[in-house]
């Protein structure tokens, strides 16, 4: 076994374990068809929040830190190179509720992917548009 496969083994066996918090999730790339594969998610410590309000409704940035495996062809899913416009529902959401990745590479080795992805979230449903 070569370095690399050790090391791919570690990532994908270890790393990226269901029992140590990874989570399937479906992967919609820019282009191509959407597949399964497998994620470490965490949120980025103190989130972002940048409320932005409309006469009907208040909504924030809500923000994840996905780390994945760079290897398409790995049982466990990956991506080889990551493009804006891609995104991801988490197992059990609705399609609607997708977070996409915006460019923002919080880390690079050569096994895996650290992306920053985001979603508005709406907080609270306002008022303001009915007439009283």
């Amino acid at each position: 076994m070569s370095f690399r496969e050790a090391k791919s083994d570690n990532f994908y066996g270890v790393f990226l374990n269901e029992d140590h918090f990874a989570e399937w999730v479906t992967y919609y790339p820019k282009k191509g068809p959407s597949r399964e594969i497998l994620v470490k998610i965490q949120s980025p410590g103190q989130q972002e929040q940048r409320p932005t309000r409309n006469e009907v409704s208040e909504y924030e940035d809500e923000q994840l830190h996905v780390t994945l495996g760079k290897d398409e062809g790995h049982e466990k899913g990956g991506v080889e190179r990551p493009a804006i416009g891609d995104a991801f529902v988490r197992e059990g959401e609705e399609h609607l509720d997708r977070f996409v990745f915006e460019g923002d590479v919080v880390r690079s080795t050569p096994m895996s992917w650290t992306l920053k992805f985001s979603r508005a979230k709406q907080r609270s449903f306002g008022t303001a548009h009915r007439r009283s």
